[in-house]
């Protein structure tokens, strides 16, 4: 009984996680290029019944226009995969795509900056220019910049995690390959 709250915080937090990362997806894909094939995935999914969520809830039916679009870059991104595929080029399957419109109109070099900061900007000043056409629409992009900087900056964590969790295997590793040695020398 006592694990209820413990597993209700952990549904509750991965829940935030999942539309966080569904709301980043609708803004970030079409400003990608290069996608590892897995990449998309549920998340994709949900993408494509979210937008028609906010559109009914926040009562923005303009924001619809961004359905097509993303469904074409879900397309584009397909393609692009079979295409390297059988050029017999091969990525990560889960890689996040490159940031090229980050890269091009923000000059950014270094692609975790323009993931995690140059997308975000590229999403606010779009929903800021977009306010004009309806606080909804502009909403969602200015909500979803935050999103999309949140969702980028806790995958990146994640990753310094696992280079963590590598350099602590990297280091108990070269300690008991050193014991190994000792043992087998006083073994001699």
């Amino acid at each position: 009984m006592k694990e209820q709250p413990e597993t209700d915080s952990r549904t509750a937090a991965h829940l935030v996680y999942l539309i966080i990362n569904v709301w980043a997806m609708t803004l970030y894909l079409p400003l990608r290029r290069q996608t590892g094939k897995d990449h998309i995935g549920i998340t994709g999914l949900l993408s494509v019944f979210f937008i028609p969520l906010y559109a009914t809830f926040a009562n923005a039916p303009d924001i619809l226009i961004l359905l097509p679009v993303f469904i074409t870059s879900i397309v584009m991104h397909r393609l692009g995969h079979w295409r390297r595929h059988a050029a017999g080029r091969f990525e990560h399957t889960y890689y996040g795509g490159d940031p090229w419109a980050a890269k091009l109109l923000l000059r950014c070099k270094d692609e975790r900056k323009c993931k995690v900061l140059g997308e975000p900007v590229l999403a606010f000043c779009v929903g800021v220019l977009l306010l004009p056409y309806g606080d909804a629409v502009g909403g969602y992009f200015m909500a979803g910049a935050l999103a999309l900087g949140v969702s980028q900056a806790m995958l990146f964590q994640q990753d310094e995690q696992r280079l963590d969790d590598m350099r602590n295997g990297m280091i108990e590793n070269e300690a008991l390959m050193r014991r190994f040695h000792e043992q087998r020398k006083g073994r001699r």
